[in-house]
């Protein structure tokens, strides 16, 4: 008797895609290490600064790489996932306490690398399949800041680079369009670590 029925199908599976996100990294280290302007350095951007608002919200999108594994229909990963990503967030000039006096930062533009690794459950309903699994990430974010002065004008650009991580949920739906491939379209939300909220658009291919 053929048995091979019996065992769990294991599928592999990859695609590319892309993402937007809203992300708070107010909660994040942002400490300026080295500076080319000497006064800066070591400098804090602490939560409570007022030049916080557009990392309290920061709107960052990119591409995204998947690889993943699916089992007897039903188990959905594990799954990584490669995000490389940014977005201009500029926001106004603002002082940092314990910074030079009549010196003023202000957030122009973020840029991230993060790998993700989830893990959850499938649903297939023929040529449709939802999903919902746990993720897991870290990476890192670099933070351009501007720097004014008010005798001397603007100075340039110090970049503040901080690490991220983040633990959530992500639920989604796969729709076959061909045989072995499939798009998909997700709702994402990180809880703990960085928190953030998005989705995400993939092209999804192998499996029979």
């Amino acid at each position: 008797p053929d048995v091979s029925r019996d065992d769990p199908e294991i599928e592999g599976f990859g695609g590319l895609g892309f993402f937007v996100e809203g992300l708070d990294l107010t909660g994040a280290d942002l400490a300026l290490g080295r500076t080319e302007i000497e006064a800066l350095s070591g400098l804090r951007l602490s939560p409570g600064w007022a030049g916080n608002e557009r990392l309290r919200d920061a709107i960052v999108g990119g591409a995204v790489l998947n690889l993943g594994m699916r089992a007897s229909g039903i188990l959905r990963g594990p799954e990584l996932r490669f995000y490389i990503g940014g977005g201009d967030n500029e926001g106004a000039a603002m002082p940092v306490d314990g910074g030079p006096v009549g010196m003023e930062l202000a957030v122009q533009s973020i840029f991230l690398l993060r790998a993700e690794l989830a893990l959850g459950l499938q649903f297939e309903l023929g040529p449709v399949t939802p999903y919902v699994q746990a993720i897991a990430s870290a990476g890192a974010a670099w933070i351009d800041v501007s720097v004014h002065d008010e005798h001397l004008g603007g100075l340039g650009t110090e970049t503040i680079e901080t690490a991220l991580f983040g633990v959530g949920l992500e639920a989604g739906l796969d729709i076959e369009v061909d045989e072995g491939t499939s798009v998909g379209f997700a709702f994402r939300a990180n809880f703990l670590g960085a928190p953030s909220v998005g989705g995400a658009f993939r092209v999804l291919f192998g499996g029979e």
